[in-house]
């Protein structure tokens, strides 16, 4: 089970995927009573969405907002 997989997203995806893994700090995963597997396993998720996401472009405000459009624009 220690092999890598593969996970293809499109940079909106991935951009929207790490806000929202961002938003749920160590006490709201807490809350969620996930065991220390899960919680590991989604800061490994996180951990690589970080490194391919342009977290301190100047811009990543705006950046963000696009992405949610382009994945719902119905909802903006």
């Amino acid at each position: 089970m220690n092999q890598p997989v593969k996970i293809e997203l499109t940079a909106a995806e991935a951009l929207i995927a790490f806000e929202a893994l961002a938003k749920l700090d160590e006490k709201r995963i807490h809350e969620r009573e996930l065991d220390s597997s899960e919680r590991m396993a989604l800061w490994a998720i996180q951990s690589v969405l970080e490194k391919n996401v342009p977290v301190f472009a100047p811009n990543y405000a705006q950046l963000v907002q696009s992405a949610k459009r382009e994945l719902n624009p119905e909802n903006l």
